[in-house]
């Protein structure tokens, strides 16, 4: 593996300072930029240039100075584009990147352009200077997902068999392929990745909610997203600043300031499935107490309805024991100052866990065996979650588009 070499003792430097000045050097808001051997020197990448005709498919000169840059490794050993990302250089076919990804095209090609408007640099020296490219730094580019990328596209998924497991390598890898628009081309491949590592039974880690709700997202995985939805919503607590946070993860580090979610564009149908189904929570717990309370046998309320007990005897006595149960068990859990901002899956147990001190105070006092004081709320409150998230709209064509071509979401 070749050391990395101080470019400005690059031989080429004097060639490249001439070729850099003429480019913008002040845009720092894209995804890629331009490399010379002396410096980094940023492109927008909004135009596309067709290369001219008869423009050399090698520039002259390109593999000396890969030589003498020493690049990092080899995608393709015949290759025309140096790819940079932090501190690692990939040798790569400009062909099968362009075919890959239409924004390293762009940006290539508007280089070319920029680099032509003075007419003082030879067609080879453009060439040369445009397919040197750097991806820009941002979370989850990192060097072991651009070389799994590059790897794929160039024809070697197989060389990461021993990877398929690796839920963060394939979170990176979609990153890449999102910003760049490569997913297409990963998707193939990364369906060996998602069988291996994705995981239907329950998760609790915010990190490990949100990597697996954005696979599924990238890959058209409706039922894993609808399944992945369902975890994160339920471990959704609020933090001070009115922000959902996830089990493992501190205030400051909200759900909402996650790049991953950003892109993904659901914080608020996700915050808003949330907080309904906290409201339903305590709605079905709350309308079990007031049916007691409106019970003729507690002669608490003049709105008095039907008795809440099941038996055919006894009914007045037997809602009695169940509100007094109920409304001791409420006031054991200081049901009157419970902390709504904690996550549904928190307040599901205080619910159940109230119901269950309840049943077990009228029995002891005694209550008919098929009574309970929160009837079949139980069952309702387990069903919840499932129904918030079928309610939250989605872009059906989007799951049904790319999730279809790569085998998922069949009926």
């Amino acid at each position: 593996m070749a050391d990395y070499e101080d470019q400005s003792m690059n031989p080429l430097a004097d060639m490249n300072r001439d070729m850099n000045r003429d480019v913008d050097t002040d845009i720092d808001d894209k995804d890629v930029q331009m490399v010379s051997a002396e410096e980094a020197t940023r492109v927008s990448s909004s135009a596309t240039i067709k290369q001219e005709a008869g423009a050399p498919a090698t520039p002259q000169g390109l593999q000396q100075t890969l030589q003498r840059e020493g690049v990092l490794e080899s995608m393709d050993k015949n290759g025309d584009m140096i790819i940079f990302v932090g501190r690692a250089k990939f040798l790569c076919c400009s062909r099968t990147i362009f075919r890959a990804s239409r924004v390293l095209e762009k940006a290539a090609a508007d280089t070319a352009a920029r680099l032509a408007e003075g007419g003082e640099m030879s067609r080879d020296a453009i060439a040369l200077q445009s397919r040197r490219i750097t991806l820009k730094a941002r979370p989850g580019v990192t060097p072991a997902a651009v070389r799994a990328v590059l790897t794929i596209i160039h024809g070697s998924p197989m060389e990461l068999s021993s990877q398929f497991g690796d839920r963060k390598l394939l979170h990176e890898m979609l990153i890449v392929g999102h910003y760049y628009e490569m997913t297409e081309s990963l998707a193939p491949v990364a369906v060996k990745f998602i069988k291996k590592c994705y995981s239907p039974a329950m998760l609790f880690r915010q990190d490990e909610i949100a990597s697996q709700l954005w696979i599924c997202h990238q890959m058209g995985h409706l039922e894993g997203f609808k399944q992945t939805l369902g975890m994160l919503i339920m471990g959704a607590r609020v933090n001070k600043k009115d922000q959902l946070v996830g089990s493992g993860a501190p205030d400051d580090q909200p759900y909402a300031e996650m790049e991953i979610m950003k892109l993904m564009g659901l914080m608020n149908r996700i915050t808003s499935a949330r907080n309904s189904l906290t409201s339903r929570l305590i709605e079905l717990f709350e309308e079990s107490y007031e049916r007691l309370e409106a019970s003729p046998g507690t002669a608490t309320s003049t709105n008095l309805t039907e008795f809440f007990c099941l038996a055919d005897r006894n009914q007045a006595r037997c809602d009695l024991v169940m509100f007094g149960a109920l409304a001791k068990a409420m006031k054991a859990a200081d049901w009157e100052n419970m902390d709504f901002s904690c996550s549904p899956r928190t307040l599901q147990r205080s619910i159940m866990k109230i119901g269950k001190d309840a049943l077990e105070r009228a029995n002891a006092t005694g209550i008919h065996s098929q009574c309970t004081p929160l009837l079949d709320d139980l069952d309702s409150i387990k069903k919840l979650a499932k129904e918030v998230v079928d309610r939250i709209p989605l872009e059906m064509d989007y799951f049904s588009r790319r999730g279809g071509a790569l085998g998922f979401n069949d009926d």
